[in-house]
């Protein structure tokens, strides 16, 4: 027997039933992957939904220990590296000493300021005209979102329970360079962009 002859009988194409089958294999380990990646993503949301009621937790433990706002604090008790100025307004270098007034305290570590989500948490003094005040920002580290418009509501929803942006303890707003995503009437703009960031109430 020839070689070419021996070669060509053992050459077997795929049927098409195990064609059909392989690709069903293929489909159902990648919807496997796309729900197993939601479903850490949910679980990341929870995460952080815990982490900033800790941190606001922590504040108001602060408040009431020491009588004033953790970064703001002008006191020398905690020796922390700086003191703030004792105005009521967490602002200038005072964003930066928040967290450490925070852990000098016993109160908050450093793990816990880490959003799960991704992103940095950060202190913002009048971010809006309609948000006046001190608020616990969530965005990326320069400003821009970290979330497209579905997760964003369902992460206010987790966070207060409500996804009217014009109400409760978190507002939604577009990241640096993406102010425009927010409808003159509150609502946010259809994307699949991460547009977004948010800013949480004080307590």
């Amino acid at each position: 027997m020839k070689f070419t002859t021996f070669f060509k009988k053992q050459l077997k194409a795929f049927s098409l039933l195990e064609v059909a089958i392989s690709l069903s294999i293929i489909g159902v380990l990648t919807l496997a992957v796309i729900k197993g990646q939601s479903l850490l993503y949910q679980a990341r949301m929870d995460k952080t939904t815990s982490q900033i009621e800790a941190v606001k937790i922590s504040i108001e433990t602060f408040r009431s220990t020491y009588g004033q706002l953790p970064g703001d604090y002008n006191g020398t008790e905690l020796r922390a590296s700086k003191i703030g100025n004792g105005d009521g307004l967490i602002e200038n270098n005072e964003t930066e000493t928040f967290w450490e007034h925070l852990e000098k305290a016993g109160l908050l570590t450093k793990k816990q300021s880490v959003p799960a989500v991704g992103g940095v948490f950060s202190i913002a003094l009048n971010p809006a005209t309609d948000l006046r005040g001190n608020w616990l920002k969530l965005s990326n580290a320069d400003g821009s979102g970290i979330m497209n418009t579905k997760d964003a509501i369902i992460f206010k929803i987790k966070v207060d329970g409500s996804s009217d942006n014009a109400s409760g303890s978190m507002r939604i707003r577009g990241g640096n360079g993406q102010e425009n995503m927010i409808e003159s009437n509150g609502n946010l703009k259809d994307t699949k962009q991460k547009a977004f960031i948010f800013y949480i109430e004080f307590p």
